[in-house]
């Protein structure tokens, strides 16, 4: 990506320069997930395989990362429970998306049927939480320059709307659906100390501190058109 469009995106207030040449993505944002996506990733699901990709993003005159684009990305595991693409594949399908300018997510989905009771056996959101490996990948970016978030995708008749996706991290988004945020873990366990204290004061506002960042999680719904908003405030 040529280093004006790094400075368009910048004054569009999409992403934001770190350091050492990092950039993460800004908030508040919202993300549109276009419905014949949505299909795309319901098409290539299979409840007993990992599959995958690469979601391209174009910003759309509001402000909005609109996904119109699924680029599938083999799967070259032995084993049905992880996601290891072909690498060639997945450096050229990331350098054509960021050479238009446009940018690229990770996505991979998630099994539901392994054959084992254990796993095949657990709540439905469970499917949708990432691996540590997941995590830590996450964390690393797909770019040399972008820490983006990662999604999981599972195709499921248990869900809603008959699939559920998650993004994590790039810093933005928390590491798991339900975990708590590192501010929540810091001013939680601040404010509990703050009562033994009887610093009733200082444990309001950490409370409050705490809560913000519980209104600040991300908010998915969908559009009347199926296409699927995720939605970051400040």
């Amino acid at each position: 990506m040529t280093s004006e469009r790094l400075e368009q995106l910048e004054k569009q207030g999409i992403i934001k320069y770190i350091s050492g040449g990092e950039y993460r993505l800004k908030r508040p944002l919202t993300v549109l997930i276009h419905s014949t996506v949505i299909n795309n990733l319901i098409d290539i699901y299979r409840s007993n395989y990992e599959e995958g990709g690469i979601l391209e993003g174009t910003v759309v005159d509001n402000g909005e990362i609109l996904i119109t684009e699924f680029h599938p990305v083999k799967n070259k595991a032995v084993n049905s429970y992880s996601y290891t693409p072909n690498t060639a594949e997945w450096e050229r399908t990331i350098k054509t998306i960021t050479d238009k300018g446009n940018l690229p997510f990770a996505v991979h989905t998630h099994p539901t049927q392994l054959g084992f009771s254990s796993y095949d056996s657990k709540r439905e959101m469970f499917y949708i939480k990432p691996s540590r490996p997941d995590i830590n990948i996450a964390r690393d970016g797909i770019t040399p320059y972008f820490k983006f978030p990662e999604c999981i995708f599972v195709a499921d008749n248990r869900y809603k709307n008959g699939f559920a996706l998650n993004f994590f991290t790039g810093y933005i988004f928390p590491k798991s659906i339900y975990a708590l945020t590192g501010m929540q873990l810091f001013s939680g366990s601040a404010a509990v100390l703050a009562v033994y204290a009887k610093k009733y004061g200082i444990a309001a506002l950490l409370t409050g501190l705490y809560f913000r960042e519980e209104f600040r999680r991300p908010k998915y719904t969908v559009d009347l058109d199926g296409s699927y908003r995720i939605s970051l405030s400040y």
